[in-house]
């Protein structure tokens, strides 16, 4: 299934939804052939990332979910960086600073016994 509101040099531009090969499906506003703005990528395992690309890179803030653990927060070049908080699916939950996906900086961890 590919569908488009506008092509571009055949390039994937404007609105549109695009079904990959392997099963997974990106949707959202393309530029250039690249998911560029506010989008979704969905994979066949069903881990879902939903929020801002640029360049086809998450970049900006967005929620990503792969089985039961999610991270809401900052992206920069693909990576979780900036301020977010990532729920594990114990319920234990780690806010805090990102830089080039890993924990950096202030945060605090809470298990869900309440213990900080």
């Amino acid at each position: 299934m590919l569908c488009f509101a506008l092509l571009c040099c055949y390039a994937r531009c404007g609105r549109g939804v695009y079904k990959h090969c392997d099963g997974g499906v990106s949707e959202g506003d393309w530029r250039a052939g690249k998911l560029h703005g506010r989008g979704s990528i969905t994979r066949e395992s069903g881990d879902v990332y939903e929020g801002e690309f640029k360049g086809g890179e998450r970049e900006g803030k967005g929620i990503e979910r792969c089985g039961n653990v999610q991270y809401q927060g900052e992206w920069r070049a693909n990576k979780r960086s900036g301020r977010g908080t990532l729920k594990l699916g114990s319920g234990d939950a780690y806010q805090g600073e990102w830089k080039e996906g890993e924990q950096c900086g202030r945060g605090s961890y809470t298990r869900v016994d309440g213990i900080a």
